[in-house]
């Protein structure tokens, strides 16, 4: 069941609800093959093993990495010699089916399409450390975070080291972005260094969807297509543990970035001193 579930999640486009396959585990298109007298058919309940595979959640996808932290930091320092970086952090969008009903209207992002708007963090080996997926495609990447449990733990002080995002996120204490307009060669070294660095959840999303393309469209409700969303996360997860064969990567649809938001000062402070002790 769990290997036909996979191959369907391969697929563009299909009914998650319920696939007929034949005995050899391949999914039915109800096609003339359907018709053979010879075929055994079965129907597979994907929705069981999204669920199945949700009861893994937090033991695949664990933050900051199932590695130690400094083997972390160091994956992430080798990249483009940016220090201290515990994971790179963005949301991606996954269009959804309208739902009906007045949260309709909730679901709709920037491209006026329904989503659901998904953040998650990766480690340097492109391993999904974090997942929200559960906020409408128009809400804000900056309340996703604020919202979360990760932020809360990351603001207790929990975790030695700092997330890197884009300006859709504040530059906080634990949370580095750009500067918006670099006015020195320290600064747009720094910000070079963040960008090489942060490619790498960009990575992620388009080894997640070119994976499974699925994701591409789901027409499913919201919370059916979230839990879809994480089943893919925990396989891709396990995928890349297993070191398995790397997709065909698609072209990532790039957004632009979400309208920038206020920088607190003590993450403005944390930046300049990032800028003047690694950057100079």
């Amino acid at each position: 069941m769990v290997t036909t579930t996979v191959t369907v999640f391969k697929e563009p486009d299909f009914d998650v609800s319920s696939i007929e396959v034949n005995e050899a585990g391949t999914p039915c298109n109800h096609g003339d093959l359907c018709c053979r007298p010879n075929l055994v058919w079965s129907r597979i309940k994907v929705r069981a093993v999204c669920l199945a595979l949700k009861e893994f959640l937090n033991i695949f996808i664990t933050f900051p990495s199932h590695h130690g932290i400094q083997r972390i930091k160091e994956g992430f320092y080798a990249i483009a010699g940016f220090p201290n970086v515990l994971g790179c952090i963005d949301c991606t969008h996954i269009q959804i089916q309208a739902p009906p009903g007045p949260v309709e209207r909730d679901f709709v992002d920037r491209r006026n399409n329904h989503s659901l708007n998904v953040q998650m963090i990766c480690d340097s080996e492109l391993l999904i450390t974090n997942i929200e997926a559960k906020w409408p495609g128009g809400v804000h990447d900056a309340r996703i975070l604020r919202e979360s449990h990760l932020a809360q733990r990351l603001a207790q002080g929990g975790f030695e080291g700092v997330l890197l995002g884009d300006r859709g996120y504040p530059c906080l204490p634990n949370l580095l972005t750009p500067y918006p307009e670099p006015r020195a060669a320290a600064e747009a070294a720094f910000n070079n260094a963040l960008s090489a660095t942060r490619a790498r959840i960009e990575m992620v999303f388009g080894l997640l969807k070119s994976r499974f393309q699925c994701l591409k469209y789901l027409r499913r409700a919201p919370d059916r297509a979230c839990d879809i969303v994480v089943a893919c996360a925990v396989l891709h997860n396990i995928a890349t543990i297993r070191r398995e064969r790397l997709p065909q990567l698609l072209p990532e649809d790039r957004w632009e970035e979400p309208a920038p938001v206020q920088e607190p000062r003590d993450g403005r402070i944390l930046r300049n001193l990032y800028r003047d002790t690694y950057f100079f």
